[in-house]
Formats: C-alpha cells, sequence, structure tokens
C-alpha cells in the first residue's frame, strides 16, 4: 500500500512492532531552497534521526530497515552520519 502523509505523522498511527519492510530514500533537498523551505544539514540530521526512529519503533523485531541514500561531492559522508543516527543492528550480522 501506498498513503499519501507526512511521514513520521503516519508512523506514529501504527502500533509498534508492526511492520515487516521499511524502504526508504531519504529525500535529497538537504541545501536547496523550495519556495520558502530550505533545510539546514543539523535539521535535516536531526528531522531524519525522528523519522529513523519511528521506523525502528513501528518495525517488527525481524523486520528490515533499507536505506537508500548516498553521500555527494560536497556532503561524501551524509550517508554514514544519518546511519550513525539509527538505532538498528547491520542487517547481515550473524546472531549467535
Amino acid at each position: 500500500m501506498i498513503y499519501n502523509s507526512d511521514c513520521v505523522e503516519w508512523m506514529q498511527t501504527q502500533a509498534s512492532d508492526s511492520i515487516d519492510y521499511i524502504i526508504t530514500s531519504p529525500p535529497y533537498n538537504k541545501g536547496i531552497a523550495y519556495n520558502s523551505y530550505n533545510d539546514r544539514r543539523t535539521d535535516y540530521l536531526d528531522w531524519m534521526q525522528s523519522v529513523f526512529e519511528q521506523c525502528c519503533r513501528i518495525l517488527k523485531p525481524t523486520g528490515h530497515l533499507f536505506l537508500n541514500c548516498a553521500g555527494s561531492p560536497t556532503e561524501p559522508f551524509l550517508a554514514y552520519e544519518l546511519a550513525q543516527r539509527v538505532p538498528w543492528r547491520v542487517q547481515n550480522v550473524r546472531m549467535r
């Protein structure tokens, strides 16, 4: 299903541990002015952290979060900075 709504607001309405998969490709508008909207780096990272906190809350313990995010020539480590803000476990780690 596809829902057309604010992602954080929608996730807040969902039960914890209820989603199997989340596939996300964060917005690429950081630092680009759209009308009166202009992301600052800290605002963007803080907002993405709130998104990922909700993602991890609604994912089942066996769920997976797929993050599609790449750096850019001016922000080569942005994807790593985003990943550091997510309370997750790496998908391909074998648990004993």
